[in-house]
């Protein structure tokens, strides 16, 4: 595939929920929620920590990465997002309510930018959603839609094949075709490159 040169346009936004393990690698749950509608996502990288210092020096740095932080914007969360990520219930009248507190998920989030040659894909790992304001103003003339977007912030994840923590991960021109095609379908998690097979020695004759 040609390479990209520039990039645009945000879509096919999907969520799916992580369990992490006590190393900090992560599995999957069973589904994964395409949102629609999707406007804007920013994630900055977050300030690494301050190293701690003594005896005059820095003394002692973790050395890790602490993650993103940022905000997705979308023309309207459904239902199913808030169920799913915001731990919102139905009540017995088909009510949506927010419980309080909510229980601690993570999740990782999938999408795409179109650019100018091929879609690149990304994958953000470890994500915790904040809460989703409530906002709207009268109507105007010409209707302009009202937005809704929600904080989120993301923590890296053990990788135990590659003895590596990692943040977040992307498909472009390069990446195999059958991990590109299915990345919606399976959330992607690197590994390490295939070793070569050795070639078995050849046996000398015998005479």
């Amino acid at each position: 595939m040609p390479a990209n040169k520039v990039k645009f346009g945000l879509s096919n936004v999907h969520v799916v929920e992580t369990i992490l393990a006590d190393d900090g690698s992560a599995s999957f749950g069973e589904t994964i929620l395409k949102v629609p509608g999707a406007v804007d996502l920013v994630m900055d990288p977050a300030n690494d920590a301050e190293p701690f210092r003594a005896d005059d020096i820095d003394y002692w740095n973790n050395g890790g990465t602490p993650g993103f932080s940022g905000t997705l914007e979308m023309a309207l969360f459904p239902a199913s997002f808030k169920i799913m990520c915001l731990s919102f219930k139905r009540d017995g009248k088909g009510v949506l309510y927010e419980p309080s507190p909510k229980p601690d998920k993570h999740f990782a989030i999938m999408f795409q930018f179109k650019n100018d040659a091929n879609r690149t894909r990304h994958i953000i790992h470890n994500v915790t959603f904040g809460r989703l304001s409530i906002a709207s103003h009268t109507t105007e003339r010409p209707e302009a839609p009202i937005t809704e977007s929600i904080p989120m912030q993301s923590s890296p994840i053990y990788v135990p094949a590659l003895d590596e923590w990692i943040d977040q991960a992307e498909m472009d021109e390069e990446t195999d075709s059958t991990v590109y095609n299915n990345f919606f379908t399976t959330p992607y998690i690197p590994a390490p490159a295939e070793s070569e097979t050795p070639e078995t020695p050849e046996t000398p004759e015998t005479h």
